[in-house]
């Protein structure tokens, strides 16, 4: 565990989460800054392996950012949200969020979009997915490797 005031400790949530109150009372919860530091607080419960702290923060962002957000933005939130619900062995939920993110990704194809077919197929594999859904991720990860 971190030492009080360095990376990774606990002052690290309580700062964040004290920034983001009063960046609420300035702006309101939809302002960029906002939704900034929101998902650096989620960032922070999910590095800490906090997962069902990060889940709702996640969830939100998903929510709030669909009308003023680009997507690979949203894309990003949807991969990190869909990872928290796998390590909650919530795997319907973690499916959902994936392929969130992959129709969200496949419009502005960026550099998270590799990692996030990799890591959506190996998740497919591993939850037993059919094999259609399974070959046609691998069709878009050949594709993006060509």
């Amino acid at each position: 565990m971190a030492n009080p005031g360095e990376p990774g400790s606990d002052d690290d949530e309580a700062r964040e989460l004290h920034r983001l109150v009063l960046l609420m009372r300035q702006y309101g919860e939809k302002h960029p800054e906002v939704l900034s530091a929101e998902e650096r607080l989620a960032d922070i419960f999910y590095s800490k392996e906090k997962f069902k702290d990060a889940a709702p923060i996640y969830r939100r962002l998903t929510q709030v950012m669909k009308d003023t957000s680009s997507n690979p933005l949203r894309a990003a939130v949807w991969f990190k949200l869909a990872r928290t619900y796998e390590h909650l062995n919530q795997s319907s939920e973690a499916n959902e969020c994936y392929e969130n993110a992959v129709e969200l990704a496949k419009t502005t194809i960026g550099p998270l979009f590799p990692n996030l077919l990799e890591s959506f197929l190996r998740f497919l594999k591993r939850t037993n997915a059919e094999k259609d859904r399974i070959e046609e991720i691998k069709a878009l990860i050949e594709n993006l490797n060509r």
